[in-house]
């Protein structure tokens, strides 16, 4: 079974096992609480597999900042050792919606920003959490590259059919490269 990579997003990644049950320590790549216990049908992807292996989620539990998954398909932790280092994966239509106005970063990275005036201001090519507000990175052949805040009085309008980024830069903030 082979999905195209671009239809699958890593939802965790496998460092370790738990116990002698078949149990897999995982460190969660998603800002959803409690994620791995909706999930059904994942895949395990990784170097050392020769293909994707689909599985079912039998249980998940948060345990140390990690959680620790149980799958239908194995009971025993001979047939998970295999899984460290391995990525779990979900289909990209599969991902709970969010909310008006959110986006999930592979909606963002990509994007063409443009001011209000239709002038291009380079694309998002990076997104940093700081806290308050998340930042993004621009990458553009004339201002070089630049962060600018996420936030409602910066970034006016998302289009993702067209990929593009309107924003109402603060004066000051582009200086010629």
């Amino acid at each position: 079974m082979k999905y195209p990579d671009d239809n699958l997003i890593s939802v965790g990644v496998i460092v370790g096992t738990h116990g002698i049950k078949g149990q897999v320590k995982v460190k969660s790549l998603s800002d959803h609480e409690n994620r791995f216990n909706q999930l059904d049908r994942v895949f395990i992807d990784g170097e050392a597999l020769e293909e994707l292996i689909k599985a079912h989620v039998d249980s998940a539990c948060v345990h140390k900042n990690l959680y620790i998954v149980s799958f239908k398909e194995w009971d025993d932790i001979n047939s998970v050792e295999g899984f460290r280092g391995c990525t779990i994966r979900i289909p990209r239509q599969e991902r709970p919606e969010l909310p008006e106005d959110s986006f999930y970063f592979d909606e963002v990275k990509g994007l063409k920003v443009i001011n209000e005036k239709g002038e291009p201001l380079g694309i998002v090519t990076g997104i940093y959490q700081t806290g308050a507000n998340d930042v993004y990175q621009v990458k553009s052949e004339v201002y070089g590259e630049y962060l600018i805040p996420a936030i409602r009085q910066v970034i006016t309008h998302v289009d993702l059919e067209t990929g593009e980024m309107i924003v109402h830069l603060p004066e000051g903030l582009l200086e010629e490269a």
